[in-house]
C-alpha cells in the first residue's frame, strides 16, 4: 500500500500539476491577428467562456460568450470589436481567443475560465474558476515584422495554432488518466489481497 502512495506522489501527482498549470509564450507584433489558444474537455456542456487579464479591473473581461453571443455589458473598451472566438459553437472544446489588430497595450497574461453546465448561476459574467489555460503576450516593435515572414497573424498561417497547442495537453490529460487508473487498479488489487490475507 505504501507503495502505492509513493508512486502516487512521485509520479502521477506532479504530472497532474505541470499539466494544469502551463503557460503559453507568444510573441506578436502591432497590426497583427493573433490566436491565443484554449483547450477545453469536454466532460460537461460548456455554456460560458470568459477571457480576462488579470491586470484589468475586476469587473472587466477581455471577452464574454455565453450561448454563442459575446457580452459587451462589462468587456474592457480596448478589446470591443478586436476580439472573438475561433469558433464561437464551441466544438471540440475550442476555446481559442481570436485578438485582431494587436496593439502594444494589448502585452500582458490572459487567463481563460469555462462555466460548465452544472456549476452555480454567473454573476456579472464573471467566472469564478480557476484558469483552463494561461497565455503571456509580448507585444515586440513593428520594424521587426517586415524582416520577418510577412505574415499578418503571428505566424499562425492556417489558424491551427489553438490544435498545435491543445493537442499535446489533450494527449498529457489522457496520458495521465491512463497512469492515474493503473495506479487506482494496482492498488485496489494489492488493498483486496491485504485483506483476504487477514481473513
Amino acid at each position: 500500500m505504501q507503495q502505492c502512495e509513493a508512486l502516487w506522489k512521485t509520479v502521477f501527482l506532479p504530472l497532474c500539476v505541470s499539466v494544469s498549470l502551463s503557460q503559453l509564450n507568444i510573441t506578436a507584433h502591432p497590426g497583427q491577428n493573433i490566436t491565443l489558444p484554449c483547450q477545453a474537455s469536454m466532460s460537461k456542456p460548456i455554456i460560458a467562456v470568459e477571457w480576462t487579464r488579470p491586470d484589468l479591473k475586476p469587473s472587466q473581461y477581455v471577452l464574454f460568450v455565453r450561448g454563442q453571443r459575446i457580452i459587451k455589458i462589462f468587456q474592457h473598451p480596448s478589446f470591443v470589436d478586436r476580439v472573438d472566438l475561433l469558433d464561437r459553437q464551441m466544438k471540440d472544446g475550442n476555446l481559442s481567443l481570436i485578438l485582431r489588430n494587436v496593439t502594444s497595450s494589448d502585452r500582458g497574461t490572459y487567463e481563460c475560465r469555462v462555466k460548465e453546465k452544472e456549476e452555480r448561476r454567473i454573476m456579472r459574467g464573471l467566472i469564478k474558476s480557476e484558469p483552463i489555460n494561461v497565455v503571456r503576450l509580448t507585444v515586440t516593435d513593428s520594424d521587426v515584422t517586415a524582416k520577418g515572414n510577412g505574415k499578418s497573424d503571428g505566424g499562425n498561417e492556417d489558424g491551427r495554432v489553438g490544435l498545435a497547442v491543445g493537442l499535446p495537453v489533450v494527449f498529457l490529460l489522457l496520458l495521465s488518466g491512463a497512469g492515474g487508473f493503473v495506479v487506482y487498479r494496482k492498488c485496489s488489487k494489492q488493498a483486496a489481497l491485504s485483506l483476504k490475507t487477514l481473513k
